[in-house]
């Protein structure tokens, strides 16, 4: 992640912790909520990660996930951001899931 927003979140709201890391290393029950952007359209394996992070939860905890679910569309914004080459390098490395795919491993683990 970007290491200037991480600080700037840290700052702006000294209530809430926000921890950079991988859900494989974290303690099981250790979180009330967990809040993913846009960072499940880089997960090759979706079904362990939405499994890591259920485990991560404290009993009654919630999961906020929001996801670029039509690749077109953030392509056409990145075409007015970037050159063709670095177009390239970032549509390679993102993993689109078909939104009922998507809905079902989300579903199936918690």
């Amino acid at each position: 992640p970007n290491t200037e927003r991480l600080q700037l979140a840290k700052d702006t709201y000294s209530d809430i912790l926000f921890q950079e890391g991988s859900t494989d290393n974290i303690p099981e029950d250790q979180y009330d909520m967990v809040y993913n952007n846009y960072v499940m359209n880089w997960v090759k394996d979706k079904e362990t990660a939405f499994k890591n992070v259920y485990k991560n939860l404290k009993p009654g905890g919630s999961f906020g996930v929001q996801v670029v679910l039509r690749k077109v569309d953030l392509i056409d914004q990145m075409n007015e951001l970037m050159s063709p080459e670095k177009l390239v390098l970032i549509n390679d490395m993102l993993v689109f899931t078909p939104t009922a795919e998507f809905e079902q491993i989300a579903s199936s683990r918690g």
